[in-house]
């Protein structure tokens, strides 16, 4: 057929296209450790001024947030977001948009310190006007796990199939945050759950 010698009998050619394995998709997916992976990028926000990190250390134009890198344990970076004023700020992580409607049960691990027992929120993105909030309650001083199912997220109209804010988070009060790990996985099995989910 169309003088090439081939029809739609012909099927010696169809083991050779690539076919999407469901199996072979990530069950995990590191957004940051530290810093910002996969091509992701940090911003920082205050006081409707809205930045990207370009280095570290970076201080926010009007000064209310400043980030730097430390060590979380030996050869392992950690982030600390110092946000100045009262009121809120945000420190987050934005990537392409990513699809992942294959993972069974999927949430987010967060391991994170606060050097305020002040309230903290989690935010992630889903493109224009799609988005969900989370309350992550009082981070202590020490280094905590915290979990949060999608369903959680999900429940407020959080779309999966596109996120593009990877994680942000708020503080509404002055307070030094760090942040070691943010990954999405799969199988949530209840484990250091965030409570109201």
């Amino acid at each position: 057929a169309f003088g090439y010698g081939l029809d739609y009998s012909s099927n010696f050619i169809v083991n050779d296209i690539a076919i999407n394995n469901e199996n072979s998709l990530p069950t995990e997916y590191e957004f940051f450790r530290g810093q910002a992976l996969g091509g992701a990028r940090e911003f920082i926000s205050s006081d409707a001024v809205v930045e990207f990190i370009e280095s570290n250390p970076f201080t926010l134009s009007n000064k209310a947030v400043e980030v730097s890198l430390f060590q979380y344990l030996k050869q392992d970076d950690s982030k600390l977001i110092q946000f100045k004023n009262d009121g809120l700020s945000g420190f987050g992580i934005t990537g392409q948009p990513l699809n992942v409607l294959h993972l069974n049960e999927p949430f987010m691990e967060i391991v994170i310190s606060s050097s305020a027992e002040s309230p903290v929120y989690f935010n992630m993105g889903c493109g224009d006007n799609c988005s969900a909030s989370i309350d992550l309650g009082n981070v202590p001083n020490t280094w905590v796990t915290k979990n949060i199912p999608l369903s959680c997220l999900e429940a407020q109209g959080f779309d999966r199939s596109k996120i593009s804010i990877r994680g942000m988070f708020l503080a509404p009060q002055k307070t030094d945050l760090k942040i070691h790990t943010l990954k999405l996985k799969s199988n949530f099995s209840g484990i250091n759950k965030i409570e109201g989910c």
